[in-house]
């Protein structure tokens, strides 16, 4: 494996579930409820674990939630950002859990050992009577899920707003660029929530083929699939080395690829720092910056 302290992040990100049943979208509480007569019961530590991580880290309240499901189960890490010939995936036999509070749900899968408890789903996703086109959410969600490193089950809809956008590019120009004005180009903007209380932002066009972050603060807006850690290390090194604030560093491209002569995989970044000077920086497989200008 390429990096361990990479796969470890990207545990959660895009989940591989090789029992026969399967995490669905948005799931109707009623269907999980007809599940609660599990299979075989979990050993007690198995569930404990469960229910510690769920309170810890994804807002299950402190002494709530009941576990309503078990059942033996195997599950494969993705390796997210690094290439599938240089990806060693392993296999852990353990167990499904779900747990509920109130109308809310968590599923999770926990390894025999315990040293594998991951977040697998959440239920209900979408916390808002409003509907997006399945191809908007789904374009959405793939690239909230890079960003953010977990799996898309477990990504909440928080909200969605109709919009209408001033130009065909999503509000997106670089300061100096032109942008034809379009004041009927309608689109979305859907805040995502990751982590509890951790809200994104994303603006996409009409029918989903454009979608992007929201610019912050400290990052432009952008719609590559790099990790948002990454971004910000670049972010921050190209602020330092041109004397401008994060926030302008703009990313034109992040692709990853391949170099014959050295036989390894690589992400190539191209940044515009200023007026029409571009610059490029290159990433190993875990993000780490490798050459810069």
């Amino acid at each position: 494996m390429k990096s361990l302290k990479y796969i470890h992040i990207a545990l959660a990100a895009l989940i591989t579930l090789t029992t026969s049943a399967s995490i669905t979208t948005a799931q109707p509480p009623d269907s999980i409820k007809q599940q609660v007569k599990s299979e075989v019961v979990a050993p007690k530590k198995i569930t404990d674990a469960a229910l510690r991580n769920a309170r810890s880290d994804w807002g299950l309240g402190k002494n709530s939630g009941k576990v309503i499901n078990t059942k033996r189960g195997k599950w494969a890490p993705d390796c997210g950002n690094i290439p599938l010939p240089l990806c060693d995936v392993a296999v852990f036999t353990g167990w499904n859990v779900t747990i509920a509070d109130g109308n809310k749900y968590w599923h999770y899968f926990v390894s025999d050992s315990v040293d594998q408890v991951i977040l697998i789903g959440r239920d209900p996703q979408n916390r808002t009577s409003a509907s997006v086109p399945k191809p908007v959410m789904d374009n959405i969600l793939n690239m909230a899920s890079k960003h953010l490193e977990l799996s898309k089950n477990v990504l909440l809809i928080k909200q969605v707003q109709r919009k209408t956008w001033t130009n065909i590019c999503v509000e997106f120009a670089l300061p100096y660029a032109r942008c034809r004005t379009d004041d009927n180009q309608l689109g979305w903007r859907v805040v995502i929530e990751g982590k509890p209380g951790k809200e994104y932002i994303y603006l996409a066009s009409e029918k989903g083929e454009q979608a992007r972050t929201e610019a912050t603060k400290t990052l432009f807006t952008r719609n590559d699939l790099m990790p948002n850690s990454w971004a910000t290390n670049i972010a921050k090194t190209a602020s330092k080395r041109f004397k401008i604030p994060s926030n302008r560093v703009y990313f034109l491209s992040a692709e990853q690829q391949y170099n014959q002569n050295q036989g390894n995989y690589f992400w190539n970044v191209a940044v515009d720092v200023k007026q029409n000077a571009f610059v490029t920086y290159e990433l190993d497989t875990s993000g780490n910056i490798t050459k810069q200008p």
